[in-house]
């Protein structure tokens, strides 16, 4: 249990250090503020992964997520929060279509699931991709 719980706190802090990046370069076209990001990005990997031992996938956890990242952008780069919160949000969704592909891909090679359950949760990913 103890290696799967660092390896979703590594995830996670990939995924938030990439979300503060991508946050930072929409919201703001000057040079990225590498040292309050990756603070931000540590605070806010600490509370996702709190809330993912409760409950993995929770509606809970992409909310805290998506307001952590929108208020760390407005408290670093004095951005408008509503764009923040909205581009949050937007990544938070990106995270979860490349989870379930993820999840889609792994579970047709270990376990032998129905092929009709892969490849809807596959196809699922794909479009809201693309939405």
């Amino acid at each position: 249990m103890i290696v799967f719980q660092l390896a979703e706190a590594g995830a996670t802090f990939v995924e938030t250090v990439i979300g503060e990046m991508i946050i930072a370069q929409i919201l703001n076209n000057e040079k990225i503020n590498w040292k309050y990001s990756f603070i931000a990005a540590t605070a806010i990997m600490f509370v996702v992964w709190s809330f993912n031992q409760l409950e993995l996938f929770s509606f809970a956890t992409s909310i805290v997520a998506a307001v952590s990242f929108a208020v760390s952008a407005y408290v670093i780069y004095r951005r408008d929060i509503g764009k923040a919160l909205v581009i949050s949000a937007d990544y938070i969704i990106l995270i979860y279509v490349v989870d379930f592909l993820t999840i889609s891909i792994i579970l047709q090679k270990k376990v032998k699931v129905k092929a009709f359950t892969s490849h809807f949760l596959c196809i699922f990913s794909l479009f809201s991709l693309i939405l």
